[in-house]
């Protein structure tokens, strides 16, 4: 389902996902060394980097975005994150 992202809504709820998922492997945003963003209009890039500075600190882990149409299902915007997450004993 494609979305209006001009208000961060769902940069934050894709943001806060990829941050369940590292606490799920005991990790957090902070253990992130890569990310990955693919949008499908680059005019959505000032609403994704004005979240995305909300959720990382500096140093921030690197970065790429990229606009690529015809994301998967219609969506306009995609992250993954790369983490270095240690196993807990």
């Amino acid at each position: 389902m494609r979305r209006d992202h001009a208000d961060g809504k769902w940069q934050k709820r894709i943001l806060t996902n990829i941050q369940a998922v590292l606490g799920a492997a005991g990790a957090t945003l902070g253990d992130a060394v890569k990310v990955n963003i693919y949008l499908a209009d680059m005019s959505q890039f000032a609403a994704v980097n004005a979240v995305y500075e909300t959720f990382f600190q500096s140093p921030r882990p690197a970065r790429t975005c990229v606009s690529f149409k015809g994301l998967p299902y219609g969506t306009d915007v995609e992250m993954e994150c790369v983490a270095n997450a240690v196993a807990k004993a």
